[in-house]
């Protein structure tokens, strides 16, 4: 469905170790080459390590998935993916690339109610806020770490087992050549929500699921206004839900609406039922082609231990191994994540304080 992205496909190389048959031990293996993954080994080569990253996939993720980064994110990125010969480090390339911006907008119905700054001082080298689509962060952080002399980037590697010793553990690993082991002293997991590493080592993974479902629809559309976050509470468009619109580049747009418990994912992504919904928000004589269209629920879930032996569980995105948490109306890395409300609990929330405010002004 995309129309401004064609996605790279990494080409699979069987590994010395695995020819000859004799196992590697490697300072850090890295599982999970995606946006938590790929920064840990970053992280780790500049600090002298030799890492491994192993992802059983061969490409980056489909659809734009985690859109908002955070300036702290920001400032990791431009930390690490510093070269020392006056190129633009990751972090200013990602804010090049993206579309910065640090207002938001809050309504209530079609009333404003509330508008914040989120970086109201000026001379920042980061913005507060980058909307830049999650496969053009994974291209740009895999370009990184090829590029790095301690890093080896292994496609279309599936970890199968581990078993932890003294000193280091042993990984069994699927390649398309075959079935063969490597040894790690210490073993990052970053292998995303649904986690194989965690079930290895038999990491508890409570909380709760939260009843409640929202569609992503991502646009191409050619409209000009502000960067700026725009959220509204019971609109007349769509009522008794909330609703989130963010820009990104290539003139896409975010549409995120709340869609309740009791609906089917499978109808709601029909094209054409996405579109009314899409229409109904922002004109019936609005132009728009659609890019990317998923539904997701949310859940707080937390592993028991980020230790388990010489296995790390990395901090990651809300959606991560070790955690789970809402995205609080901006899906992406945050500055933390911890303890943030779910939309359905926000929207009863702003609207009872939208009401007393009501109320008071009425009085007065």
């Amino acid at each position: 469905m995309l129309k401004t992205y064609t996605w790279p496909k990494y080409a699979y190389r069987q590994s010395d170790e695995q020819r000859s048959g004799r196992p590697a031990r490697h300072p850090v293996v890295v599982v999970g080459a995606g946006p938590i993954g790929l920064t840990a080994a970053l992280d780790c080569a500049r600090r002298g390590l030799d890492v491994l990253i192993v992802d059983d996939n061969d490409t980056v993720s489909v659809g734009s998935r985690a859109v908002c980064y955070a300036k702290r994110p920001l400032e990791v990125w431009d930390r690490i993916g510093r070269r020392g010969d006056g190129t633009p480090t990751l972090g200013e390339r990602m804010a090049e690339r993206g579309v910065s911006w640090k207002l938001g907008r809050v309504y209530f119905r079609d009333e404003p109610v509330y508008t914040f700054d989120l970086l109201p001082e000026a001379h920042h080298k980061m913005p507060a806020m980058v909307n830049l689509q999650q496969y053009h962060l994974e291209e740009m952080l895999v370009a990184a770490c090829e590029a790095n002399p301690r890093i080896d980037l292994r496609w279309k590697h599936r970890v199968l087992s581990l078993a932890q010793r003294d000193d280091h553990i042993v990984l069994q690993v699927e390649t398309p050549d075959g079935i063969f082991c490597t040894e790690a002293q210490w073993v990052v997991a970053c292998d995303g929500a649904n986690s194989e590493l965690r079930r290895m080592v038999g990491a508890g993974f409570s909380g709760q699921f939260f009843q409640d479902r929202f569609l992503i629809a991502d646009i191409v559309m050619k409209r000009d206004m502000p960067a700026e976050r725009r959220f509204w509470f019971d609109p007349p468009f769509h009522r008794g839900q909330s609703v989130l619109l963010h820009k990104q580049p290539d003139d896409v747009w975010r549409v995120d609406f709340q869609l309740g418990w009791d609906t089917d994912p499978e109808v709601e992504k029909q094209p054409e039922r996405v579109r009314e919904r899409v229409r109904a928000a922002l004109g019936e004589d609005v132009e728009f082609e659609l890019e990317w269209v998923s539904v997701y629920q949310f859940a707080c879930r937390r592993i028991d231990r980020f230790r388990h032996g010489r296995v790390l569980f990395a901090r990651a995105r809300p959606t991560s191994s070790r955690r789970r948490a809402a995205p609080a109306g901006c899906i992406g890395t945050p500055c933390s994540a911890s303890r943030r409300p779910s939309r359905s609990r926000a929207r009863s929330s702003t609207a009872a304080g939208c009401r007393r405010r009501r109320r008071t002004r009425a009085r007065r």
